[in-house]
């Protein structure tokens, strides 16, 4: 699963030009200073190396196994703090004619330089940081585009797409098993460039030793707060 920082600060830049604001030749006045795009001020923003945010997940992840689909609801909550974040992330599978409901909860930090891990409040388990992919480092590689406003998190929003293929690494770095993935990103800004969250879909097959799932995943990341986010290493 793709951790807090992979999740929420990997994001693209496009380049949109400003509007210039036109000059009063009559009286010889010059051309003022372009306004930056929106695009612009959000990347700007969510690229910044003190860039704080915390909210909540919420999503649907769907396997299809031997005909049989397992759906489940994602809930939890996320906080970023420069390189530095945190995820709690909860999944409810519901019963199916064969299975039980499940729940399953995983928490997970990056901080300092290393991951910590942990599944139904048990121990945590510490190990050194495998990827430093941040939002900073996708800019390079994925262009965004203004779709235009939309009803999101409860606001009107600028949706920001993808222009570019996003890099299957941004999910699948740490995980096995998995073929055919393709992978999607969506941004939500508000008028002025204020990130207020983002989007992650996927498709993918895992495989086991002894059977495989077609997988549909939707997850969504609200940036609630933007400031006074702490971040701490837990006890291990």
């Amino acid at each position: 699963m793709l951790s807090s920082s992979s999740i929420s600060r990997r994001v693209g830049l496009a380049v949109v030009g400003a509007a210039v604001v036109a000059s009063v030749a009559a009286c010889g006045s010059n051309s003022a200073t372009p306004k930056p795009s929106l695009i612009d001020s959000f990347t700007s923003k969510i690229t910044a190396a003190d860039f704080q945010a915390s909210g909540a997940l919420t999503g649907t992840y769907t396997m299809t196994v031997s005909g049989t689909a397992f759906n489940a609801t994602i809930t939890g909550t996320d906080k970023i703090h420069g390189k530095d974040s945190a995820m709690s992330m909860k999944l409810d599978v519901a019963a199916t004619s064969a299975t039980p409901a499940s729940s399953t909860l995983n928490d997970s930090v990056d901080v300092g330089g290393f991951s910590y891990t942990r599944t139904d409040g048990g121990a945590w388990t510490k190990s050194a940081k495998t990827s430093d992919t941040t939002i900073t480092t996708v800019i390079s590689q994925v262009g965004l585009a203004d779709k235009g406003v939309e009803s999101h998190f409860n606001q009107q929003l600028h949706r920001l797409e993808s222009t570019k293929p996003v890099p299957v690494s941004l999910m699948f770095s740490d995980t096995t098993g998995v073929t055919n993935p393709n992978l999607a990103l969506t941004f939500w800004t508000k008028d002025d460039g204020t990130p207020a969250g983002m989007t992650m879909a996927a498709t993918y097959t895992q495989v086991s030793s002894d059977s495989s799932g077609d997988v549909t995943m939707s997850l969504d990341v609200s940036f609630d707060s933007l400031s006074g986010v702490t971040i701490e290493a837990p006890s291990v």
